[in-house]
């Protein structure tokens, strides 16, 4: 019979400390890779969510789900953020839909303008750019002695003002188009004449001073069940990795 006794303890305290010095490395790992999956997770429920009529807009939006240098974690910093960037444009394109709810326009001069069917027959369509308000010049910037005023290419110019028969008055732009409405009535937007019959008009943009907005961005559900579903075997794999390459 032959025996054989090891000594491990030098071994087990190698392998203690080449732990511990690897530890925050793995954590660190762990992390950023998480982040990463998190990310691309949140843009990858964008497309399903959202709906873009343009790559530009969609990579637009995609950009937005950011991820900084200084958020990724380090060894002495183990914790990282994963945020919506509101920065990438004039506007905060997406963080609204995170919680969703009535929106209600600041200044009633400027209602939310909502495309109808007559111009965009199904929700994915795109509007052409010559019908929007703007370009149309139905956008007012304000009112002076009842002269409606819009703004078209950097300059303000009055737009044309028309009284009907009934007494109606109407804000003249482009197309054929015209405003009509009171504020806050089903009604109220803009119309366009397709022909020279008295009902031959069509409205195509309705105006509403408050809209609800769904709360379909997921931002923190989707990043939240990334981290429950990934952060382990990215751990197990970073804490593995570092061992591998301790020296």
């Amino acid at each position: 019979m032959i025996s054989v006794q090891v000594d491990t303890r030098d071994a087990a305290r190698y392998l203690d400390d080449v732990a511990k010095r690897q530890l925050p490395f793995a954590i660190m790992r762990g992390i950023n890779k998480t982040l990463d999956d998190a990310q691309a997770a949140i843009r990858d429920h964008l497309n399903r969510a959202f709906i873009f009529r343009t790559g530009a807009s969609r990579k637009f939006a995609e950009r937005t789900i950011l991820i900084r240098k200084e958020d990724r974690a380090t060894k002495d910093n183990p914790s990282g953020t994963i945020r919506v960037d509101a920065n990438r444009g004039k506007w905060d394109m997406l963080s609204k839909f995170e919680a969703g709810g009535p929106r209600v326009a600041g200044n009633p001069t400027f209602p939310f303008a909502i495309p109808t069917s007559a111009i965009r027959p199904s929700f994915g369509d795109s509007v052409p750019r010559s019908l929007y308000p703007k370009n149309l010049g139905l956008v007012p910037r304000r009112s002076i002695k009842g002269a409606f005023e819009y703004h078209a290419k950097g300059r303000s110019r009055k737009a044309g003002v028309h009284t009907t028969a009934s007494g109606v008055v109407q804000l003249k732009g482009k197309n054929r188009t015209f405003v009509i409405g009171a504020p806050g009535s089903r009604d109220w937007g803009v119309f366009r004449r397709v022909g020279p019959g008295r009902g031959d008009v069509r409205l195509i943009w309705a105006f509403r001073t408050r809209i609800t907005l769904e709360p379909i961005l997921e931002f923190e559900a989707t990043a939240r069940q990334t981290v429950a579903e990934r952060w382990k075997a990215n751990f197990d794999d970073a804490l593995a990795y570092a061992l591998a390459t301790a020296r």
